[in-house]
């Protein structure tokens, strides 16, 4: 009756719109006498209502054919994703011109916030980065596919071999049917390398993950991240001179921190009075330095990052 109703207030006049008749429903001359006695011998309650019910009308083969299709797109099944981006611009930028770029870059607004014009790297690349042709380190991502629902990013990192830049795990089913851990390197050589050594596939739990190299290029570093890289920060903190008593309280404040999300893992070592920190990201390993760093309790001990440099691990002061 909806579709009758909607499709007419534009294919007809309002004298043609077809209204529902409601009828009551009718009772025989003895129940309508009873009906009528009834009121004066019984309660509120017992009282017969009629009830409305509207004439339904029935469904012409136009509107029957827009209500199959509706239907059928209720039932439409989700086609799996080819991997391949479609850009919505051609280019990099969506600026028309550099005069409107720069009265973008230099609106008022950038400059009271406390974001480094820096960070704004959609004046340096756009909003998609297209590098240019002597660039290079650029395909630094990779997709691990084929993870099931229950798998966690922490899991998922320690069959990862190379520098991580950033990891993160997203629940892709609705799209591919699983989940999807994407995960970006430092160098593009090492993203590389890893899909070389998984290529017959990756073990993740009791799953056979798939390791993708994203042909997209990967977008820069910010400058900052760029610096503390240089620096020789990593996604891995190394505590030392750490008592029994200060391991506990490094592990207490780690959980109540903002970041206890992103730790990948915390085991002692590698040597003995250490503790060693896996994060999912570089950022993260940053902050929690400086909350380390600027906690009383561990003025004492000493914090380094390790790396993994030609296969070894070796630490840098932080």
């Amino acid at each position: 009756m909806a579709a009758v109703g909607s499709s007419s207030l534009l294919d007809s006049g309002v004298e043609a719109i077809p209204v529902p008749i409601l009828h009551p429903k009718t009772h025989s001359a003895e129940e309508t006498h009873s009906s009528d006695a009834a009121l004066l011998d019984r309660r509120l309650e017992h009282l017969v209502i009629p009830i409305l019910e509207p004439v339904q009308n029935p469904v012409t083969g136009r509107h029957a054919s827009d209500y199959n299709s509706l239907a059928g797109c209720k039932m439409a099944k989700t086609i799996p994703w080819d991997g391949q981006l479609r850009w919505a611009i051609k280019g990099c930028s969506i600026f028309n011109d550099q005069e409107e770029e720069a009265d973008a870059l230099y609106y008022p607004n950038n400059f009271l916030s406390r974001v480094p014009l820096s960070n704004h790297l959609v004046f340096q690349y756009g909003l998609r980065y297209i590098p240019s042709m002597t660039e290079t380190n650029i395909y630094r991502t990779v997709t691990i596919e084929n993870l099931p629902a229950n798998i966690s990013l922490n899991q998922v990192l320690p069959n990862v071999s190379g520098e991580v830049y950033s990891s993160r795990l997203f629940d892709t089913r609705a799209i591919t049917g699983y989940s999807t851990a994407i995960v970006v390197f430092l160098l593009e050589s090492e993203a590389r390398s890893f899909v070389e050594k998984a290529k017959e596939g990756l073990h993740v739990g009791s799953a056979q993950a798939k390791v993708v190299l994203v042909n997209t290029p990967t977008y820069p570093m910010p400058a900052e991240m760029d610096n503390l890289v240089n620096k020789g920060y990593s996604r891995c903190l190394v505590v030392s001179d750490v008592s029994a008593t200060i391991q506990k309280d490094i592990c207490g404040v780690l959980n109540r921190s903002a970041y206890h999300s992103y730790i990948e893992r915390v085991k002692a070592g590698p040597s003995a009075g250490q503790v060693t920190i896996r994060f999912h990201c570089i950022k993260s390993a940053a902050a929690v330095l400086s909350l380390l760093q600027g906690h009383p309790s561990f003025w004492q001990c000493s914090v380094s990052f390790m790396k993994e440099a030609q296969g070894k691990l070796v630490l840098a002061k932080a």
